[in-house]
């Protein structure tokens, strides 16, 4: 089927169904660039609690509700929190570490004591002698140096250098070997999720999962602060993609955070792990993102690499839900250049033949919903119809239609304005919040999308909906034009 047309309209459908998401940071915190972000083409706005205080968060929080009020379109606003990574802790200087020599992590001390003697490095976390064996690896500095386990005591766990280099206090620890017993929630990320629910944020990213009940507490903590925010599980460790199936099943989406995931795991393995979670996430009816490196150059330059201008654009031939900017955005130079050059990227690939070609069929067939997803995306693929459009429908016809990567744009009705952000981060749903005391439905649904320029009279479209009296179990499935 052809691709969707182009049409400026106050809610911003637009021709390209897979999301952007924009870390906000000091590049781009200040209103006017926020709303220079969304009129680029951001969808979904990042703020990394790893930096900044919960009353900057805020400030910029405001700042995105007021410039998507006056661009006339929901803009969601996610969450990371910082996670418990585990880290060396404060050194005096630098310690350079010599391939053949010997550490201790987790001593009190920390000096460099010569390319033969033992040299000891603090850590942030106290039990790394309770989780590795010997044999196994440890990583520093983000995979730049290569540890083995020789034993762990409770002095510490002493380790040869089998590839060297220099150690700045903060660098990130990993063990892909082993299964860190790190709680989760640190006391500073408890503090920061109930600060975001308080402040209203639309989902929540959590860092380092390992399993779904990682998922589960998220979950209850949200709900013990009145929050309905959405929990995303980044996979950035190897025991998150041991258990990825359990955690899709429990979350309402993940984010492919490639940049850890490259350091746990072989780093040639990595575009065919992102490939398989694409894969798994649109099979179980899951929201997927693809982070880290993305437009990395365009911190300092105002055009992309050839190389990252094809790492998007296969992305988006995958069917992603979403591709994030961090660097970009947070603190290039470029941050709206950065928006914009996804967004042609996105645009392009989404014209090509393998972008409107039926994706993975979601869910099970024995589920009356996802035949109804299945064969409302099937009659829209078949009649070239304009739109897909929701009338009544919850968030798990929407969830499973944006799966189904259908070529044309969902236009669901939400029921609120929050529901509306949350219907932000799944591929081509373009949401629109009820009017006030009114529930459109039907005829009527169709009217008041053309009303806001989303549609045309006489234009093909097919309606998924639920009929009244709503949990009845009844649906509705139709083929029709827009009435005039």
């Amino acid at each position: 089927m052809p691709a969707p047309r182009a049409r400026r309209n106050p809610l911003g459908l637009r021709p390209r169904l897979t999301r952007i998401c924009a870390t906000i940071g000091p590049a781009t915190s200040p209103p006017r660039v926020i709303a220079a972000l969304i009129a680029a083409g951001m969808d979904i706005a990042r703020l990394n609690f790893s930096h900044g205080d919960v009353a900057g968060h805020a400030r910029v929080v405001r700042a995105i509700r007021a410039a998507a009020r006056r661009a006339g379109r929901p803009i969601a606003v996610l969450q990371d929190l910082q996670g418990p990574r585990v880290r060396v802790g404060r050194l005096g200087a630098a310690v350079e570490l010599r391939e053949g020599q010997r550490v201790l992590l987790g001593s009190a001390g920390a000096r460099d004591a010569g390319p033969r003697a033992l040299a000891a490095l603090p850590l942030t976390y106290g039990r790394l002698h309770q989780d590795v064996a010997a044999g196994e690896r440890i990583l520093l500095q983000d995979g730049a140096l290569e540890l083995r386990v020789l034993s762990s005591a409770a002095r510490g766990v002493s380790c040869l250098v089998e590839r060297g280099g220099t150690v700045t206090s903060g660098a990130g620890l990993n063990a892909p070997d082993a299964r860190l017993r790190v709680p989760l929630f640190t006391a500073r990320d408890r503090r920061h999720l109930l600060a975001g629910a308080a402040l209203g944020v639309d989902a929540v990213a959590l860092s380092f999962v390992q399993d779904a009940g990682d998922v589960r507490r998220a979950r209850r903590l949200l709900r013990r602060a009145s929050s309905s925010a959405l929990v995303i599980a980044k996979i950035e460790r190897r025991p998150a993609l041991d258990h990825l199936d359990a955690i899709l099943a429990e979350a309402d989406g993940v984010i492919v955070a490639r940049g850890d995931l490259g350091v746990e795991c072989p780093v040639e393995s990595v575009p065919l792990l992102q490939k398989d979670i694409v894969r798994r996430a649109a099979r179980a009816g899951a929201f997927v993102m693809i982070a880290t490196h993305m437009l990395e150059s365009m911190i300092e330059r105002a055009v992309p690499t050839r190389a990252e201008v094809s790492d998007v654009a296969n992305a988006v031939l995958d069917g992603v839900g979403a591709v994030m900017l961090s660097g970009e955005t947070a603190h290039g130079r470029f941050p709206v250049q950065a928006v914009a050059a996804m967004d042609r990227i996105a645009c392009a690939a989404e014209r090509g033949a393998a972008a409107v070609r039926p994706g993975p069929r979601p869910g099970p067939e024995a589920d009356l919903t996802v035949a109804l997803c299945r064969s409302a995306q099937e009659l829209a693929e078949r009649c070239g119809a304009r739109a897909l459009v929701l009338s009544g429908a919850r968030g798990r016809e929407a969830q499973l239609l944006a799966a189904a990567r259908p070529g044309a744009p969902i236009l669901a009705l939400a029921a609120s304005e929050r529901h509306a952000r949350a219907l932000t981060f799944l591929r081509g749903v373009v949401a629109r919040a009820p009017r006030a005391g009114r529930k459109d439905r039907g005829e009527g649904a169709l009217r008041a999308f053309c009303s806001a320029g989303l549609l045309a009279p006489g234009e093909v479209v097919v309606e998924v909906g639920a009929r009244e009296p709503e949990g009845a179990g009844a649906a509705i499935l139709r083929l029709g034009r827009v009435p005039g």
